[in-house]
């Protein structure tokens, strides 16, 4: 009995320490289950971190290279570069290597020119498809009355050449502004007396080649750099044809051939143009004429523009019904040119690009040509500012006074609308997104403009109206059946116009965390069970769709109040009031809009 209570006691025992054995082996494996998954994420933690320090170090040498390639460019002496003598690298042979860096150093060619130390090499991460930078400087050292001209900024391959100067808009640029205010106050003047969807059509024929000059002019200073005597020539020129053609306005399309100033105004705008085009080009020749091929498809494009106009000077005016309606759709067909020259500079520059040498291309400055895209804006605001410029005779405020009031709201508030949005801070602006949003983006401002005329045109009749009634004055101007609709159709098309800038650009920046991130996060969370800890990040209120909802309904609330109801309903005191309070709320919504506040984030600490 003893021997038999000895042998179960040591079989329990035995049991015992096996099902401690494997117990312990269960702990020891899930031990190292959760070791190698901790291991497994920070070894995560460590790769994301690796990546953000190359991103930073890669932009930190930037800095540093551009810092020190603009101190060498000052102390340059003129024994190795003549002032006005430019040294023009060949373009570099690029291999890229493994990761998004490329080559630079050892694909440079004896004869390029420039040293690897000249050339700050940059990742396609951090700044996209420019993969090669260099800065220089254009500015002269001394005046004088002539010079060699220097094109702005340039690509070499895929090298962007671009001057060490903010570029930013000029006293001549404003002073020409100036003139272009008084141009356009005349094309607005002629839709304020005669509201109608006709004078409608003839605004857009006069205002179309009008802007199609002045985006010219912008450009020229925009590409080209040359303060010498010749520039203040071209001054003058653009000067001088925008006021033959502002003075030819009133009788441009008057039916009798003792009347009509058309021709005037056509060659005004023709040798305007037809100037800049021979300037433009023998400006980049004298530079280097290695870029000529790429400027001839550009040149080629406003040419295609210039032919209508041409063709409509030997249709002169003779009096008859039929040649008064093939001008003007010869007209037409030129100011619909005028108004797609964007793509068809882009269809060109396709169709002529893979046949012709595209390494040596002129580009464009965005920040300046932002900056002026935004000034047209403001010049056609100034039509409606100075709506409420009424000579009274009243010793006392009539209700005319409140309208005035009303205009300069609704001016003040388009106007903050579009440089809240245009002046914010954009992941990629319209102009670096994308070619097509690039050329969406120059597109829009030209209906944009022409709709912000029309709207002040109409402010202006409505206001001169109800003074001339208060006051019991006789007038011709009164206000016509379709002053109403194109009052509203032309503040829906603003409100289109913004809305199609908002789509253009690219508010936000895309998620830092990628798909194979989160994969990594959620099958770490499985075989874990530990949840991880969300993040408190700061967004705005309402995102960048939201914004174009938002836009989108009251172009709808515009149009459906707008035409729906009758003309006797909408008084000029209503119209304005509705407008004032359209814009207004707009503003009060962007501007709580961009508060940003505190919101989950499903990304990882």
């Amino acid at each position: 009995m003893a021997s038999s209570n000895v042998f179960l006691r040591s079989n329990g025992e035995d049991a015992s320490s096996s099902d401690n054995q494997e117990t312990e082996c269960t702990a020891e494996e899930t031990s190292r289950d959760t070791e190698a998954m901790e291991l497994k994420k920070c070894q995560l933690v460590m790769a994301k971190l690796r990546d953000e320090m190359s991103i930073r170090t890669t932009e930190l040498n930037f800095i540093r290279e551009n810092c020190h390639n603009h101190h060498d460019e000052q102390i340059d002496t003129p024994s190795t570069l003549d002032e006005d003598e430019l040294d023009i690298p060949q373009s570099p042979s690029m291999d890229e290597t493994g990761d998004d860096t490329i080559a630079y150093e050892s694909s440079l060619p004896s004869s390029a020119g420039i040293s690897a130390s000249d050339v700050i090499t940059v990742t396609h991460k951090t700044f996209g498809e420019i993969g090669m930078m260099r800065d220089y400087t254009i500015k002269h050292r001394d005046d004088k009355l002539f010079r060699k001209p220097r094109i702005r900024q340039f690509f070499i391959g895929n090298v962007l050449h671009r001057s060490s100067d903010e570029l930013r808009s000029n006293w001549t640029e404003i002073f020409v502004d100036l003139v272009y205010v008084g141009v356009l106050a005349k094309a607005t003047n002629l839709l304020a007396y005669e509201q109608s969807w006709e004078e409608f059509y003839k605004h857009f024929l006069l205002v179309t080649p009008s802007i199609g000059i002045w985006n010219q002019f912008t450009k020229y200073n925009n590409q080209l750099y040359h303060e010498d005597l010749y520039y203040k020539f071209t001054t003058n020129v653009i000067i001088i044809a925008f006021i033959m053609m502002g003075n030819s306005m009133a009788y441009t399309f008057d039916p009798s051939p003792e009347l009509n100033t058309s021709a005037i105004f056509l060659i005004s705008y023709a040798c305007g143009r037809l100037f800049f085009l021979i300037s433009q080009t023998v400006v980049i020749y004298l530079f280097n004429r290695k870029f000529w091929p790429f400027v001839a498809t550009q040149v080629s494009a406003q040419c295609i523009v210039l032919i209508p106009y041409f063709v409509l000077l030997g249709f002169p005016v003779n009096g008859t019904p039929e040649r008064l309606s093939l001008r003007a759709s010869i007209w037409t067909v030129g100011a619909v040119l005028d108004l797609l020259l964007p793509m068809l500079s882009v269809a060109v520059w396709a169709f002529l690009g893979p046949v012709i040498d595209s390494s040596y291309r002129v580009a464009v400055n965005i920040e300046h040509f932002a900056e002026r895209q935004g000034a047209l804006f403001g010049v056609a605001l100034g039509v409606i500012a100075v709506s409420f410029l009424y000579d009274t005779r009243s010793t006392s405020l009539q209700n005319g006074a409140g309208l005035m009031v009303m205009a300069v709201t609704i001016g003040v508030n388009l106007n903050h609308i579009y440089y809240r949005s245009e002046g914010g801070t954009h992941y990629k602006h319209a102009l670096r997104r994308a070619w097509y949003t690039g050329v969406i983006w120059q597109f829009i401002h030209t209906p944009l403009v022409l709709a912000t005329l029309s709207l002040g045109a109409i402010i202006t009749a409505m206001i001169t109206v109800t003074f001339n009634k208060a006051e019991q004055l006789e007038s011709a101007l009164k206000l016509r059946a379709d002053h109403k609709n194109i009052f509203f159709v032309s503040l829906a098309m603003i409100y289109a116009s913004f809305l199609v800038l908002k789509i253009v650009h690219q508010e936000a920046a895309p998620s830092a965390v990628s798909a194979s991130d989160r994969g990594a996060h959620m099958l770490l969370q499985k075989q874990t069970g530990k949840r991880r800890r969300p993040r408190r990040v700061r967004v705005p209120n309402v995102p960048q769709t939201g914004k174009i909802v938002l836009l989108s309904g009251w172009i709808v609330l515009i149009l459906g109040l707008g035409l729906g109801l009758s003309e006797e309903f909408w008084t000029p005191d209503r119209m304005l009031g509705f407008a004032t309070g359209v814009t207004l709320g707009s503003v009060v919504i962007m501007e709580w809009s961009v508060l940003k506040r505190a919101k989950t984030s499903n990304q990882a600490e």
